[in-house]
């Protein structure tokens, strides 16, 4: 691997092949951990509408019993609150979530230093750079921790270590179910490429990480039955879906990301022939995008659940060497100002639940910048009664709908 004559370089390479020889962008990124993710987390547990039922299931899990938080639930999330709110309140909650931040961004170095990327580091700044990893990093939510196991679970699958790989990635789906869709897309990944000899192990990966999640998801399902699998995402029509899916992905990814996308995307197709036999990253990148943008064009709602998607990004423009010096330093500058500012395509007729809406771009404010405005602006007690004003009978109170209102672009 191509190394630099930095003398933090030689320490950072004795670091287990975690982040490889330049030391700046481990700085950076602690720097970054430190001064703008730890500042937030005595700010309550964050903006998202769930924040109460996760409580209250961590609750009933330490008393011995069970109560989804959303259907179809999140066992290991749900129980890890419990854990750690009765030790330290939601402000534990809020440092296991930047330690998350920071396992998922170093399993993206690690995944891209096994392709021996000599910028794989910058790849895992971008990582905590992001607004929707800074925003979930700093919350009680599950986004993170469904990806730093299922990302950690790939480098043990690829290092062939397949317990743990089965059990990270079991860990992953119990936090977040819709996970599975990009676990398996990276067992396929590797399926595709591997030698036969390897296939039956990693047929054996998939079938005991499926075991496992059974094993996981028996109180969701003991408690409601089968109903434990009903979404209650808004739906509608294919054309409604589409344009939903279409509007929230400029969102989240911002126009400049988008751009460079669309740019490198003629170069990617030209080389994908030679580089998908030998790269297993890039065929876990290509797949894990294809997987979770097709589970949010089916459940197209929260912004963050494209943060799998974007992970996938990451892995694909580093595994297949897209980006040039200047394009990574685009690429972390994009990052910041996505937080700080953004551009709105159309707004729905219905904020969530919409029918239609209509073409009307504007310059609004970052999501990481609403996030922080709304979060002083909320009750940060409101969790501990979810239930409080609920007129919609759906277990959410005024206070956190209000809150939820808040931050939503869409719903003013």
């Amino acid at each position: 691997m191509p190394t630099t004559d930095l003398p933090p370089a030689r320490f950072v390479g004795r670091l287990p092949g975690v982040l490889g020889a330049d030391a700046r962008p481990l700085l950076l990124g602690a720097a970054v951990l430190v001064l703008g993710y730890l500042p937030l987390v005595a700010l309550g547990p964050g903006t998202d509408l769930d924040v109460g039922g996760v409580h209250d299931a961590g609750r009933a899990i330490l008393r011995g019993d069970y109560s989804v938080s959303r259907t179809p639930g999140a066992p290991v999330h749900e129980a890890i609150v419990g854990v750690l709110h009765a030790l330290g309140g939601v402000v534990l909650v809020n440092l296991a979530s930047v330690v998350m931040a920071a396992v998922t961004a170093l399993a993206v170095v690690r995944l891209l230093s096994r392709e021996g990327h000599p910028h794989a580091g910058w790849y895992g700044l971008a990582v905590v750079l992001n607004p929707y990893v800074w925003i979930a990093g700093t919350s009680m939510v599950d986004f993170l921790w469904a990806t730093g196991f299922a990302l950690a679970g790939a480098n043990a699958q690829l290092s062939r270590r397949w317990v743990p790989a089965a059990v990270l990635y079991a860990l992953a789906a119990g936090c977040r179910l819709s996970t599975l869709f990009v676990i398996g897309a990276f067992v396929l990944a590797d399926l595709l490429g591997t030698a036969p000899a390897e296939r039956r192990r990693l047929v054996g990966l998939g079938a005991v990480t499926l075991a496992l999640t059974a094993v996981v998801y028996l109180p969701p399902f003991v408690t409601m039955g089968w109903d434990f699998l009903d979404s209650n995402v808004p739906s509608s029509t294919l054309l409604v879906q589409v344009g939903r899916f279409g509007v929230k992905n400029w969102f989240f990814f911002g126009p400049v990301v988008i751009v460079l996308g669309l740019v490198v995307l003629p170069r990617l197709l030209r080389d994908l022939p030679r580089l998908w036999p030998s790269s297993a990253v890039l065929r876990m990148g290509l797949l894990g995008l294809v997987a979770a943008e097709l589970v949010f064009l089916r459940f197209p709602w929260k912004l963050a659940h494209l943060l799998p998607a974007f992970l996938c990004l990451l892995l694909v423009l580093g595994a297949a060497r897209l980006l040039g010096g200047r394009a990574i330093a685009l690429l972390l500058v994009a990052q910041v100002l996505l937080g700080l500012v953004n551009v709105n395509l159309a707004d729905p007729d219905r904020p969530d639940r919409a029918t239609g809406g209509r073409f009307a771009p504007e310059v609004i404010e970052g999501q990481w910048v609403r996030d922080l405005r709304c979060r002083l602006d909320s009750d940060r007690e409101a969790y501990r009664d979810p239930g409080r004003g609920d007129e919609g009978g759906d277990g959410v109170g005024a206070d956190l709908f209000a809150t939820w209102r808040c931050v939503v672009p869409w719903s003013e």
